[in-house]
């Protein structure tokens, strides 16, 4: 066999390999929750002068958050709320960075005190792959469920309150109506009822 032949070989197992890798990381980004793949998307295909990724790729910068409220966020999601962006973002351990004090020294970098920067360390620029290692902590999953146990508690004392409201009006009712139909019998006696002095007789006393 010649070299020529085998350069031919290792080329097509290369290829195959890459092939290969390429198509697992594509079903490896499409089993990821929907939140984090709508995420990357908006992020990587954002106006870089609202929101877009660092410079390294390793987090995400949101420059303008009232913009990127306003504009984009409804482009992915049901909603325009960035702090219910925030909020989902903590619920998959993102972290906020802080801007660093120090370097606050000129406009641009006011300016910059201003971004918001968010950082996982498996979301990153060109790797969505990562994406379906990416899972919610078992902290949020505890804080959702007693989240969601104290609405339920809520809610079974809303309506509770609404029945013993809702009795409570029946009996009201009932009793007005018990008011109502008795009132014109009141009115009848009250009309025939004698004077409290018609059968007194009037004392006539004799002239000296």
């Amino acid at each position: 066999m010649t070299s020529s032949s085998l350069d031919k070989i290792n080329s097509s197992k290369a290829n195959k390999k890459r092939s290969n890798k390429g198509q697992k990381k594509k079903e490896a980004a499409e089993t990821a929750p929907i939140f984090l793949r709508k995420t990357y998307h908006m992020i990587d295909t954002c106006d870089e002068d609202i929101a877009g990724w660092s410079d390294d790729g390793l987090a995400f910068v949101v420059k303008d958050p009232e913009l990127f409220a306003s504009e984009i966020i409804g482009q992915f999601f049901k909603h325009n709320n960035f702090s219910s962006f925030v909020r989902q973002l903590n619920f998959y351990g993102f972290r906020k960075i802080k801007s660093d004090p120090l370097r606050l020294r000129d406009a641009v970098d006011d300016n910059e005190s201003k971004y918001w920067k968010f950082r996982h360390d498996k979301f990153q620029r060109g790797r969505p792959d990562l994406l379906s290692e990416i899972r919610k902590s078992n902290h949020t999953e505890a804080a959702e469920k007693k989240e969601v146990d104290a609405l339920r508690s809520e809610v079974y004392e809303l309506r509770s309150k609404i029945n013993s409201m809702a009795k409570d009006m029946e009996r009201l009712t009932s009793l007005l109506q018990s008011v109502v139909a008795a009132a014109p019998g009141l009115t009848g006696e009250a009309s025939i009822a004698p004077p409290a002095n018609h059968n007194k007789k009037r004392k006539i006393t004799p002239l000296p």
